[in-house]
């Protein structure tokens, strides 16, 4: 998510698809880099700008939204070209429910484990503020922009980073400034695990690893 990609293409059945039968939102599913397999997971893009050249390319901006995953096997509608598949828009939980007066002790205990876990996902969270300015002037100090003014411009891309208290979007808007379009190549490619993430938890503790690996990188 927050992510632009500028794609260009001669393919029929792209130039069909967005031109002729008026694609304005797709999903785009994760690869696991490992296996190198789709993940059931992914963001929803939408697609802007989009124009077809003199010498007939399709060229557009492809800009990714919201996170989603799959339910159930995707299939392709009768005649179509395209593949469809049921998703859920993925709820990162980050904001604590108010607990019934009837809940018994269990649920009560399970209330109690999810508040401190909020409480050090946050300080987590706030930890990766000192990590983000330590890394964007390593990688602008070092040179290894590979463009003028990259960082700047990721950042117009992805915008300011989400606050503190909602930590899940905290990792997805770190994970789109280390791992940019197009790639600086100096830290490990994280996106795809911290998109299929479980847990906020889960999810910061891979950014906060990707961080720190790329600062030692990078200052070594």
């Amino acid at each position: 998510p927050r992510q632009r990609l500028k794609f260009s293409a001669d393919d029929e059945e792209m130039k069909d698809l967005i031109m002729k039968e008026g694609i304005r939102v797709f999903g785009m599913l994760a690869v696991d880099p490992v296996r190198r397999e789709v993940t059931p997971y992914g963001s929803t893009v939408e697609i802007q700008g989009e124009v077809v050249e003199g010498d007939g390319r399709l060229t557009c901006v492809f800009v990714a939204q919201k996170r989603f995953k799959l339910l159930g096997d995707p299939w392709k509608s009768d005649g179509g070209s395209h593949v469809m598949s049921k998703v859920e828009f993925v709820d990162d939980l980050e904001e604590g429910e108010e607990m019934d007066e009837g809940a018994d002790a269990a649920e009560k205990m399970a209330k109690i484990v999810a508040d401190a876990d909020r409480e050090a996902d946050m300080a987590l969270a706030v930890e990766l503020e000192g990590l983000v300015d330590r890394w964007k002037d390593l990688v602008v100090s070092t040179g290894r922009e590979r463009e003028p003014n990259q960082i700047d411009n990721i950042l117009a891309d992805i915008g300011d980073m989400p606050p503190a208290d909602r930590p899940f979007q905290r990792a997805l808007w770190v994970a789109a400034l280390i791992n940019p379009l197009p790639a600086l190549g100096v830290s490990l490619e994280i996106r795809p695990a911290v998109l299929c993430s479980p847990t906020a938890s889960n999810a910061l503790q891979i950014v906060h690893g990707g961080l720190t690996t790329s600062i030692a990188h990078l200052d070594g």
